[in-house]
């Protein structure tokens, strides 16, 4: 066999490096080992494992809502078709001040408007609907009307199989008014989560504790001042800052989340006469959309438990509109001509409901996985310290000349064998074998 290779010993080229044991006592160097280990260890068992509970199988909930809009009434949570001592009860027309039923006049503003948030806007006649009126129920979201366009047209165009010049429809009457007291009627939202079949989790609404999040400093002091509603900190203490929390569920009720609609704006930081998406307009008028997330948990720092919790975290969409469009036509009874219909612009808030979060249960694979990962980290501690040792630190000679050893040539050791008919050791693995009784221990003071 060529003994070289481009000018190399094929030896040297080929030699097999195998990991040796060196306890080198220097004090500097084995705090800044086990003070490396002492970090894996906290950031594995005290962050990733305890803190974190990482020994938990995560998944997302899924779940139902259901929601229903109550009219402010005399007894909280009555229905006046089912109770005959249950009525509305609205505010007076002539003291709101966006009605024009309101004679009063803001300054600064003119006649035929009022003062919202910081500007002037215009007043429309107030109508009185109740919530069977007002609502529009969607999969996951509904429709809360606050302003209500009403076009009453005749058919200006009997035989549409003909090119109708004049239109489709003749405009009679337009009704334009404000809905009153929209914002005190009364948000009712009753909703389950589950876990998959790998986290067998399940629970209700009524069986749960949720709470309102408000991140606004303004509507945390609003709510507060109310008197109404307990504002605390996410530890359960009285609180004027944000963020802050409302509890939502109402024992009268059945323990369901119950909330006047004002609050669930306060809660977004908006108002119905905050500035809407057009220039001196308000919400009232034009709408906004707001998105209602319920985040669900089972986990907490250091535990988890069987019992869910959830937390309402609400959002107004920035320079959003919205309007939905409806008729009702009306037909001849004898004849079924259609003869006008009744169309509608509900201007108003678009609530859609998102239902999120993290729910976990004990696995033995996941916490398996945790350990895995804090071995592997172990070996990246031994390796930093490796390099320091033989590369950085004042005494890298000395470290180096214990870590790294070489041995003699096996290739010239086995011709001297062959030669001489006999192993002979050399010098330099006669000082090996001393090293070796030493336990190859290097002191350094």
């Amino acid at each position: 066999c060529p003994e070289r290779l481009c000018g190399a010993d094929i030896d040297e080229v080929f030699a097999y490096k195998t990991p040796m044991v060196v306890a080198i006592k220097d004090r500097k160097l084995g705090i800044l080992h086990q003070f490396f280990l002492f970090l894996v260890l906290v950031y594995v068992v005290i962050v990733q494992i305890v803190w974190s509970t990482g020994y938990l199988l995560i998944e997302s909930p899924t779940g139902t809502v259901e929601f229903s809009l109550r009219a402010p009434t005399n007894i909280l949570g009555c229905d006046p078709m089912d109770d005959a001592n249950c009525s509305l009860v609205f505010s007076a027309l002539n003291i709101t001040s966006y009605c024009l039923q309101d004679e009063r006049i803001e300054p600064p503003c003119q006649e035929g408007q009022y003062f919202a948030e910081g500007f002037c806007a215009s007043k429309r006649s107030c109508i009185q609907k109740d919530s069977l009126e007002l609502q529009e129920i969607q999969q996951s979201s509904f429709l809360v009307t606050s302003r209500l366009k009403t076009f009453l047209q005749d058919n200006s165009c009997p035989d549409r199989t003909n090119e109708c010049s004049s239109g489709l429809w003749t405009t009679k009457e337009i009704q334009d008014g404000f809905i009153l007291g929209v914002e005190n009627f009364t948000l009712l939202l009753d909703h389950a989560v589950t876990g998959s079949s790998r986290v067998d989790l399940a629970a209700t609404s009524a069986n749960m504790y949720g709470k309102l999040k408000i991140e606004s400093e303004k509507s945390c002091k609003m709510l507060s001042n109310h008197g109404k509603y307990n504002v605390a900190d996410k530890n359960g203490q009285e609180t004027q800052n944000a963020p802050c929390y409302v509890e939502t569920a109402n024992p009268d009720v059945g323990n369901y989340d119950v909330l006047p609609l004002w609050v669930w704006f306060a809660a977004a930081d908006i108002s119905l006469d905050s500035i809407g998406s057009k220039a001196n307009e308000p919400i009232r008028s034009r709408g906004t959309i707001l998105a209602i997330d319920i985040r669900y948990t089972n986990i907490h720092p250091w535990s988890y438990g069987q019992d869910i919790e959830y937390e309402y975290v609400v959002k107004a969409y920035e320079n959003a509109d919205f309007k939905a469009a409806v008729s009702h036509d009306i037909y001849d009874q004898s004849t079924l001509e259609l003869l006008s219909r009744v169309a509608m612009q509900k201007y108003g808030i678009k609530f859609i409901i998102v239902q999120t979060g993290t729910l976990g249960v004990f696995d033995f694979n996941i916490l398996l996985l945790q350990l895995a990962a804090g071995m592997a980290l172990l070996g990246i501690a031994n390796s930093i310290t490796e390099i320091l040792a033989l590369y950085c630190l004042p005494e890298k000679e000395l470290y180096r000349a214990a870590k790294v050893t070489h041995t003699e040539d096996f290739s010239d050791l086995r011709k001297q064998l062959d030669e001489s008919g006999g192993y002979q050791k050399s010098a330099s693995e006669k000082g090996a074998t001393v090293a070796d009784d030493k336990s190859n221990d290097i002191i350094l003071s």
